[in-house]
Parts: structure tokens; C-alpha cells; sequence
């Protein structure tokens, strides 16, 4: 199922980021292509790798021990830690306030968290947030990042990139998917980004809280289109405004 991003404030957003470039105006770092895809995240994944330059560094938890218990700093794309509290139902593992790597055997939750690549995953263990910092596992350049997320959609969750020197920008909300969901997530901005905040629409003591897992990490370097050519693009976009986009390349 493919989820459609919010038409009406995503693509004024990106509107006025390409114009206001294209006039001289300070150049803040903007998003110049997202995906957020469910149908086919295989499919996407292939898409973001072919669009980057070089790969700088990639992590798919194998390397770690089933029931490892975060914060996670020495990743190979960065910093992994969580924030915030489980539910009272949570089926969490002591200590329930770190984050875990968990196969399918060690996990202690019924369904919907799964590997994409090997049998091991970075799993949120109910937490409602994690903080991503890329730290020095990214270049200079890095501007490109793409993973996995699993089991977030049923409950909703929102995306907040950072970027060096400018101001945060959040992506995506995701929501009303299935139980176990798959998405595959990737961005690439005019400028190196720094990290992320990945946060679950959950709060402790919520009934309804419920967990997420990443995997497949890629931190990488893209080419970005020339400020000029971004002012053009975001002209062409003026007659796209009422147009509803799951992905955007500019």
C-alpha cells in the first residue's frame, strides 16, 4: 500500500525552499527527494542506492549479540538511543528503558518487527523515540540517508531530519497501515545532515503503545541539482500544489 505524503503543507514547504534559492535568499538546506515507500521497499531502496555518488557507511546489526541493550554509539552509521518510557503493558525486557537488537528468537513480541537483511534488527523495545546522530561515521558530504522501518504505521510516526548549519525538517508521518508494516525511507538534502529523530506517536501509560524496529541503514553522498535549476523546479511546482505525491524529486 502506498502511503501519500500531506500534499498541502510538504509541497508549500519545498516550494518556497527552491524559489527563495533561486533569489539569493540564505541557503538553508532543503529536502530535494524523498521516499517513503510500503508497496515495494525493495524496489525503493534499489531506486535511493542508484541516485547516490558514493556509499559511506552502512549497518545492519548483525554484528551485535540478540538482546544487546542500547544506547547504541558505536554503530556503523552513528549513535542510536532512546528516549521516553514503554507503556505498563509493554512485553519490554528489563531494562525497559534502552533500546535492544533482537532476532526473531530473543524477541519477546508477538509480530510485526522482522530483519530485512541477515536475522537481526535495531528495535525502538517500545521506547516512543530514537535518536539518530550520524557522529563521525558520515563525510563531510553526506547528504543521503535511507533504512528500513517496520511496525511504526499502526500507530503513527514522524521523521525530523537535521541537517549541519540549518534548521530541522520532518519528512514524513506515517499512520492507519497494517500491524508489521515495511517501509522503506530515504532523503536527500542540498546539505550534509547530521541525524534524525524518529518518534512514535506513543506516551507512556497509552494502551496503545507500540514498538518499531530499523534496519538496513545507508548513509551515502548524492549530487544535488544547482540552486538556479532548484528555482525552476519550484516554479514548475506551482501548478503541482493540489497534486497529492508519494515521492518527490526536485
Amino acid at each position: 500500500m502506498r502511503y501519500k505524503l500531506p500534499s498541502t503543507t510538504f509541497t508549500v514547504a519545498v516550494m518556497a525552499a527552491a524559489l527563495g534559492l533561486a533569489v539569493g535568499a540564505p541557503a538553508e538546506a532543503r529536502l530535494v527527494y524523498t521516499d517513503v515507500d510500503s508497496s515495494n521497499p525493495g524496489a525503493a531502496e534499489s531506486d535511493f542506492l542508484n541516485k547516490l555518488t558514493s556509499e559511506d557507511a552502512h549497518e545492519d546489526f548483525q554484528g551485535f549479540a540478540p538482546k544487546d541493550v542500547g544506547p547504541f554509539p558505536n554503530t556503523a552509521v552513528g549513535s542510536f538511543k532512546g528516549k521516553g518510557a514503554p507503556d505498563k503493558n509493554s512485553k519490554c525486557l528489563g531494562p525497559c528503558q534502552n533500546l535492544r537488537v533482537f532476532d526473531s528468537n530473543s524477541s519477546p513480541f508477538d509480530s510485526g518487527r522482522q530483519p530485512v537483511e541477515g536475522s537481526q534488527w535495531l528495535d525502538s523495545h517500545d521506547l516512543p523515540e530514537i535518536v539518530w546522530d550520524f557522529g563521525g561515521n558520515a563525510t563531510a558530504d553526506t547528504n543521503a540517508f535511507g533504512f528500513f522501518l517496520g511496525d511504526a504505521a499502526d500507530v503513527g510516526a514522524t521523521l525530523e531530519v537535521n541537517f549541519k548549519g540549518s534548521t530541522p525538517e520532518t519528512i514524513a508521518t506515517i499512520s492507519d497501515e497494517p500491524n508489521g508494516e515495511q517501509y522503506f525511507i530515504g532523503a536527500i538534502s542540498t546539505k550534509p545532515i547530521t541525524g534524525a529523530r524518529l518518534v512514535v506517536e506513543n506516551t507512556a501509560g497509552n494502551v496503545d503503545n507500540d514498538g518499531f524496529n530499523i534496519d538496513d541503514v545507508t548513509l551515502g553522498t548524492a549530487k544535488v541539482p544547482a540552486p538556479g535549476v532548484l528555482g525552476l523546479m519550484g516554479l514548475g511546482l506551482l501548478g503541482l500544489a493540489g497534486a497529492s505525491r508519494r515521492r518527490i524529486s526536485r
